[in-house]
């Protein structure tokens, strides 16, 4: 008898439910070079085994680049731009997105002590997916209440060029956007199984009393 519950019991131990719980958001453009910190709800371990958390991020940069001619004479100028993202996790590690722009903004006739400004539109930086599965990583968002995690864009150098090698002042001043989702990947036992293991300690007393 003791065999037969032995061998139902880890026949329903083997099964178990793939459950998914989804956090996602997005925080509104800020300014390249500065940070925006958001919180997302710790996993709860009383709803099962955490098994995996996947992070996904999009961001979407735009903004202008100013150039001022600081030589004697006209000038032809044209100029590349790209940024960067970084979202921090709760330990200080971070994701990276680039963000460039397959565009390059140019000016011909740019007069000495001139200002022209270029308007970036809006493009998308690299989507970035990735998976924790480490127990660190795990017990990093795990828990209750909230996890922080910091979005930080930021400007890379802007290349420009000038045909006749002058001197320029060139300023961006873009803002950058970011739609993210978490995913908690967890399993939680099938219920039966869970029964089995409740009952089995009163199994084994009556035994032991008979």
């Amino acid at each position: 008898m003791k065999k037969n519950l032995l061998i139902i019991v880890l026949f329903c131990a083997s099964f178990s439910f793939g459950e998914l719980i989804t956090h996602s958001g997005t925080i509104p453009a800020i300014a390249n070079n500065s940070s925006q910190a958001f919180n997302v709800p710790l996993f709860n371990s009383s709803l099962g085994t955490l098994d995996s958390i996947t992070i996904s991020f999009t961001t979407t940069s735009s903004g202008t680049i100013s150039a001022t001619n600081n030589g004697d004479g006209y000038d032809a100028f044209s100029c590349d731009y790209g940024g960067m993202v970084r979202l921090y996790l709760p330990d200080n590690s971070y994701y990276v997105s680039l963000n460039e722009t397959p565009t390059n903004y140019g000016t011909y006739g740019v007069a000495p002590s001139e200002t022209v400004v270029y308007t970036v539109e809006a493009f998308g930086g690299t989507p970035v997916n990735g998976t924790l599965t480490s127990a660190v990583d795990k017990a990093m968002f795990t828990g209750t209440g909230n996890a922080e995690l910091i979005f930080n864009p930021r400007d890379l150098a802007v290349t420009w060029v000038s045909t006749y090698h002058y001197p320029y002042t060139v300023v961006a001043a873009s803002s950058t956007s970011m739609d993210w989702t978490i995913k908690y990947n967890y399993t939680v036992p099938e219920p039966m199984t869970l029964v089995l293991f409740s009952a089995l300690p009163l199994f084994i007393r009556n035994r032991k009393i008979k």
